[in-house]
């Protein structure tokens, strides 16, 4: 009985000593990740003595020390183990590779940034977003802050900076694209910080003296193909996150709405519900790779499923409105919400279109009839396997 007992004990304890190493090795070429590596695993240790700390730790723009511009990087919201070994892993990995690529000093420059613009940020302008979106300040202003997300996304900022100049533009307009829509969507006073940090991340690189390779070659047509694809495949991101999001609160909250608005409007939001909402985002990322192509059925299917999206949104929503007889006879809630923030969901279907009719001499490719209807005939395949 204790042979095999004592055999698993030998392997768990080679495998902890050899992780051990590794990650020694590894953070020996990245001092600054290893302090703060040191520092969040002491922080979040203490939650098993302390676990009230916390609501001292966090930044929140309500009731918030000085000193938790900084300290709230140890903080744990709800005290979850899981959670904080992930940030300390991400750290060590993530961390560890862009400060072995940047070099320390561009690591902690941006670090620092990223971390003290992001939360100083926030709280200066919250008194604006109340002002001009008061649901939005209002979720943001009963937010907290925590956890290395702003540091880590500074660094991905800073990394962005170091690439060569034909996919700098590209990530830059990726990153900001995809975590300006999740705040949109989110409302989360963490979202709206990683925006702050990411550009804090990216200046403070470039001050550092970060730069990449320059290209004097540049191509028109090529350009605007990947602006319209990488304009896409933000979209598509976006509807997928209102999709999965369990309570969005921010001013793209209802964009879920643009995408199966009858469906939504009746409160029908079950599996099959969520699998029509998805449809037509993978037929978008489908799209996009066209686009990243040049091919002009990509550029037409586009406009036609941007211009539906935003037509039956407008439609049914009309309906729903029309329906009302008078005051004895009012409004359910849930329509009036989607009426009142209907125009956002429907100005990014305007805006994707109004992007690729821009572009459109970029899509003079013809993909030939078979690549076409087999594309077409994957995804309808895809589609029905997940409604079955």
């Amino acid at each position: 009985m204790t042979a095999p007992l004592a055999a698993t004990a030998r392997t768990l304890r080679l495998l902890v000593s050899s992780l051990a190493r590794l990650t020694v090795r590894w953070l020996s070429h990245a001092p600054a990740t290893a302090a703060v590596t040191i520092a969040l695993a002491v922080v979040s240790a203490t939650y098993f003595v302390w676990r009230d700390q916390f609501a001292t730790l966090e930044a929140s723009p309500s009731s918030s020390h000085w000193w938790s511009i900084i300290s709230s990087i140890g903080a744990v919201p709800g005290h979850f183990l899981a959670t904080a070994v992930l940030g300390i892993v991400t750290m060590i990995v993530a961390g560890g590779a862009i400060e072995r690529h940047l070099g320390t000093r561009a690591w902690v420059a941006a670090a620092l940034s990223g971390q003290v613009v992001g939360v100083a940020a926030t709280w200066a302008t919250l008194p604006l977003l109340k002002r001009a979106i008061s649901e939005w300040g209002q979720a943001i202003g009963e937010g907290t802050l925590w956890g290395t997300s702003l540091i880590l996304v500074a660094l991905a900022g800073a990394a962005v900076q170091s690439l060569g100049s034909r996919w700098r533009w590209r990530a830059r307009f990726l990153l900001i694209g995809v975590l300006v829509l999740s705040s949109a969507i989110l409302g989360s006073a963490i979202s709206y910080a990683r925006v702050w940090a990411l550009l804090a991340g990216m200046v403070a690189a470039r001050a550092a003296g970060v730069r990449g390779t320059e290209s004097d070659a540049s191509d028109d047509i090529t350009t605007g193909r990947q602006f319209v694809s990488i304009a896409a495949l933000c979209w598509a991101c976006a509807a997928a996150l209102t999709v999965v999001s369990s309570a969005p609160e921010g001013p793209l909250a209802q964009m879920r709405w643009s995408l199966g608005p009858a469906w939504w409007l009746e409160g029908r939001t079950g599996v099959i519900t969520t699998l029509l909402c998805l449809a037509p985002i993978t037929l978008q990322l489908v799209f996009a790779y066209g686009l990243r192509k040049g091919r002009r059925a990509a550029y037409i299917g586009t406009l036609i499923l941007q211009g539906l999206l935003g037509i039956s949104t407008l439609t049914s929503t009309t309906v729903e409105l029309l329906a009302w007889n008078g005051p004895d006879d009012p409004l359910r809630p849930e329509v009036t919400t989607a009426a009142s923030l209907l125009l956002m969901p429907v100005l990014l279907n305007v805006a994707l279109c109004a992007v690729t009719l821009w572009m459109r001499r970029s899509f003079t490719i013809h993909a030939a009839p078979s690549t076409t209807s087999t594309l077409a005939r994957r995804w309808l395949i895809l589609m029905a396997v997940c409604a079955a």
